[in-house]
Formats: C-alpha cells, structure tokens, sequence
C-alpha cells in the first residue's frame, strides 16, 4: 500500500510542479513536505474521485430500485449531479490551494475551478462515449486496454486541471 500510495503521488508531484510554474513560484517546501503534499492530495482527491463515481454509477440502481415517482426520480437526479458538481469543485479548489507553492487565501469558487468543472464533466462524459463507441483499445492493447484508457483519461484531466489553474492565474494577474 505504502508503494502504491508512493508512486500515485508522484502523478501530484508533477501537477504541483506544473501548477508552481504558472503561479511563476519557486517550490520552497522540502521534499518531504511535497511528497507528503503530493501523498494527501492522491487520498483526499481519490476519495473524492470514488464518491463522485459511485454517486455516478450506483444513483440510476438505487432510483430503480427505490421505485421512486418520475418526478422525485427526476429531483433525485438533479440533487445527485448537484453532489457530482459539488465534489468536483471542492478537488479543483483544493488543487488550486494546496498545489501551488504560493501565497494564497482559500477560495472555494474561482473562474477556472467553475470552468474546470463544466470542461472535467464534458471532457469525462465525451471520452465515455468515445470509448464506448469508436474505440478499441481491447483489440489493440489487449488485457492492457483498461490500463490505457484510465492513462488516457488521466492526461485528459490533467489538461482540464492545469489550463484552469492557468485561467486562475490569467484572470488573477
């Protein structure tokens, strides 16, 4: 676990390092305060990623299940994406907080964290579509198309979360 723990953080490491160079900062922290950084942000941000998924996945079975009315089935689901948007901006916010190593006062909503919301959920839901319908990553990598697919979607969130750390800046200068 502790090497897991170790080697998902270094996907932070760069991101911090990334985020450090368009705030124009300078990492002062020691190295084990980063790593430590880096080691915080993987648990808290894959715990808010495992929330968010499961409320994704699991809500559609539990209004079936529940048997709910077409109209509470509808408000269930509009509080349901509320709860999906809610997380998400809360892992951007702290991205944008923790990441950097610059002075800054906490802010729960930024322009970027709004944006990267809205481009993180449609950048999710278009690479969902696009590997359920034109990709086949399992006929080209094999047993290895999942691992893949996850790398890909990866790279496509880091993207959305360092070109809306870089509106922060813009908007912030």
């Amino acid at each position: 676990l502790a090497v897991t723990l170790w080697l998902a953080s270094s996907l932070f490491v760069a991101i911090i390092d990334a985020m450090n160079r368009i705030y124009g900062v300078v990492e002062t922290r020691a190295y084990w305060k980063l790593r430590l950084t880096a080691m915080a942000m993987t648990v808290v941000q894959a715990v808010i990623l495992v929330c968010a998924l499961v409320t994704v996945v699991v809500w559609p079975e539990v209004v079936r299940w529940t048997g709910m009315s077409l109209p509470a089935a509808t408000l269930a689901t509009l509080v349901q994406w509320l709860a999906v948007v809610v997380m998400v901006l809360l892992s951007f916010a702290l991205s944008f907080y923790v990441g950097p190593d610059a002075d800054q006062r906490w802010e729960w909503i930024t322009p970027g964290s709004l944006a990267g919301t809205v481009a993180f959920i449609m950048a999710s839901l278009g690479f969902r579509l696009y590997v359920r319908s034109f990709a086949s990553y399992d006929k080209t990598y094999g047993s290895l198309g999942g691992v893949m697919v996850l790398l890909f979607w990866f790279w496509i969130t880091s993207l959305v979360l360092l070109s809306s750390a870089q509106m922060n800046k813009l908007i912030e200068d």
